[in-house]
């Protein structure tokens, strides 16, 4: 009995060293933008080249001021679509933000709005002060950026969404938070600004780290996301193809990887086919195996890095 509650504690102590590397080792779930000068992070990817406007609050419009106390929506005459007593409240110096409970299902009427008024764009009015210490990009677009990533997990397309971050005399408490620094309000769509955000990924590349399990890839909401934003692509721009390809470490032989590459590249782009309805002419899968790693292979950290998927935006040439 004494040997097996010996070996039991040697069992448990290994499995909290293993649970306590993974999670070290384990890639961020931030996405990358690979052009041909190097590699940057961005989350999500589209904010790489996303639309943000700061505005001076003695220039801006009426529904740009926060009149009125409370978390709120307005149509593009200026009426109110949604107004909650509570509101979204940030920290000073941070982006930290505070959701009450009571109003989370303010982006699923906003989504809804959104696809009853598909000629309408998305715009997150979002305050920062000039006490604040100086960032760059400011803390309004910074706050705007969460909101932002909690709304597209919600089904809003990120080209439809546009950050306008307003600098503003700002009252904060003495726990330094301050209120109705989130505001929400509708446009026309901008057609012109909407290419813009779609061509940020075009000639670029996506990195994504999907999960995978013995019966296939896993959605997760990154997947889902790019899911979603690929679709509006493709459906906008019918010159355009998807290239998915999977990438692996240098472990074992290289046609060994190949295959694994390939078999990655496949499980995704049977995914964006049945789940996110995307033209399966419009999506090819290809591998390129250990041959283009991100970064070395030396270590646990950098291995999983390279065990990736790479998307691309190309034309057809047709």
């Amino acid at each position: 009995m004494k040997n097996f509650l010996i070996a039991f504690l040697v069992f448990l102590i290994w499995a909290f060293f293993a649970l306590w590397l993974y999670s070290w080792v384990q890639p961020k779930t931030t996405s990358k933008v690979v052009t041909d000068k190097g590699l940057s992070d961005v989350s999500p990817v589209s904010e790489a080249k996303e639309d943000v406007e700061v505005i001076d609050s003695s220039t801006a419009s009426s529904e740009e001021t926060f009149q009125l106390d409370g978390l709120k929506a307005l149509n593009a005459e200026g009426d109110i679509i949604f107004l909650y007593p509570e509101t979204i409240s940030f920290k000073k110096n941070t982006d930290e933000l505070e959701i009450p409970s009571s109003i989370v299902d303010f982006k699923y009427k906003l989504n809804t709005y959104l696809l009853e008024h598909p000629d309408q764009e998305l715009h997150i009015l979002s305050k920062y002060s000039a006490s604040e210490q100086v960032e760059n990009p400011n803390y309004g677009i910074k706050r705007g950026r969460k909101i932002k990533s909690i709304l597209t997990q919600t089904g809003i397309p990120h080209g439809k969404i546009a950050i306008k971050s307003i600098i503003s005399d700002i009252s904060f408490s003495e726990n330094d938070y301050a209120r109705n620094g989130i505001s929400f309000s509708f446009k026309p769509l901008d057609s012109i600004r909407l290419k813009k955000a779609e061509q940020a990924y075009f000639g670029e590349s996506r990195i994504i780290y999907p999960r995978f399990s013995m019966g296939g890839v896993l959605e997760n909401a990154d997947l889902k996301k790019f899911g979603e934003d690929a679709k509006t692509i493709l459906d906008n721009h019918p010159e355009l193809r998807l290239k998915i390809i999977g990438h692996t470490d240098n472990v074992g032989n290289a046609m060994d990887n190949y295959q694994s590459g390939l078999k990655d590249a496949r499980e995704v782009r049977w995914y964006l086919i049945n789940k996110a309805r995307i033209d399966r002419k419009k999506i090819v899968a290809l591998s390129e195996g250990e041959s283009n790693p991100l970064t070395t292979n030396k270590t646990e950290k950098g291995k999983l890095q390279n065990r990736r998927i790479e998307a691309v935006f190309e034309p057809t040439n047709e």
